[in-house]
């Protein structure tokens, strides 16, 4: 340990949570420089929680499933393609090749891949913006109803902005304009 690890009275210097730097200005009353970036990426992984809690098949081992395998972190993820018996086959995009996995290791307890999901698109979206209207109207039976998802779905396909669509088409969601992800993370985070 330095002696900068410590304040005058020998009490540790705890770090700051955001940057894990024990001299943040956050850790003295101030800000964290990181603060604005790491509350963006809490936002945006909240978001995506809640499209995957609103269809749930995106989690599901099919087609198109992107996994990590856990024998061999080293290696980018794989694609799902198919079942082969007691074997699944992946796509490795780095290695542009195709990869058997068992499984199950007789030696390893461990789960072979852990998966990630496939890629949200629109329709993803929509669904869980569905979801969300489905709820603020339970919340106001006798009232009047909150037309979100219209509002939304031609915002999102209508909306365009110095002739650049708000949503690119074909593309997954991970992919989209930061603007497009902030808009769709606070209608879905409210």
């Amino acid at each position: 340990m330095e002696n900068n690890d410590y304040d005058e009275d020998g009490n540790n210097i705890v770090p700051c949570p955001i940057c894990l730097n024990v001299h943040c200005p956050g850790n003295e009353g101030g800000k964290c420089p990181r603060e604005e970036e790491f509350a963006k990426d809490m936002s945006e992984k909240e978001t995506i929680k809640k499209i995957q809690e609103a269809v749930p098949e995106i989690m599901e081992l099919k087609e198109g499933c992107k996994v990590i395998n856990n024998w061999s972190t080293s290696h980018g993820p794989y694609t799902f393609i198919k079942r082969r018996g007691r074997r699944s086959v992946f796509y490795s995009e780095q290695f542009k090749n195709e990869l058997e996995m068992e499984d199950r290791r007789k030696d390893d307890d461990r789960e072979p891949f852990t998966i990630i999901g496939r890629d949200i698109t629109l329709e993803d979206v929509f669904v869980a913006i569905k979801k969300k209207e489905k709820e603020q109207n339970a919340k106001y039976p006798n009232g009047i109803k909150y037309p979100l998802f219209y509002n939304v779905m031609m915002s999102i396909c209508a909306y365009e902005d110095g002739g650049k669509d708000f949503w690119k088409l074909n593309t997954p969601y991970h992919l989209q304009e930061q603007d497009t992800k902030d808009f769709i993370g606070n209608l879905l985070n409210k």
